[in-house]
């Protein structure tokens, strides 16, 4: 089933596509997932990524798909770093200094942000891999606190 115009109609929809002069692009699910949705649209050209495709969205209610039991994986017992500690943050931010400054973040972040137009395989493959290298910095700079509870959880990067 097609998310949008379950919930907006289907008449007057806008096209998906700017070369285009209908809806090209879809969000299908289940009937199960659809009573789940809360809601969702189309954006605008041009908002969010630079694309000839507009943007769709959903927002689904996570406690009516998983139930009431859904953890919150935000919760504090789940991060090493204390940030009501000073000294913790201090050694913290210092190591994950020096882990962007050893595995040249900062230069390629900055080399990915003069990126221009639609993003080639070989960018997406970049950020990707600047993703993955932050990750591990993060872990590194907490493992440096000197905390047992890190979990090495890195097997894609």
């Amino acid at each position: 089933m097609d998310v949008h115009p379950h919930f907006h109609g289907s008449i007057g929809e806008p096209t998906t596509y700017n070369r285009g002069s209908r809806k090209i692009d879809h969000i299908l699910c289940t009937q199960g997932l659809l009573d789940c949705v809360r809601s969702c649209g189309i954006e605008a050209f041009g908002e969010g990524l630079d694309s000839d495709h507009r943007g769709l969205f959903v927002d689904v209610d996570a406690n009516k798909l998983f139930g009431e039991s859904t953890p919150d994986l935000t919760h504090f017992s789940s991060r090493v770093l204390d940030s009501h500690i000073p000294s913790y943050v201090r050694k913290y931010r210092c190591e994950l200094h020096r882990q962007f400054s050893e595995h040249n973040i900062y230069d390629r972040v900055l080399q990915l942000s003069k990126c221009q137009g639609p993003p080639s395989l070989e960018t997406l493959d970049a950020y990707e891999a600047v993703d993955c290298d932050i990750t591990k910095a993060c872990f590194a700079a907490e493992k440096a606190l000197g905390n047992p509870k890190i979990i090495h959880g890195l097997r894609n990067c």
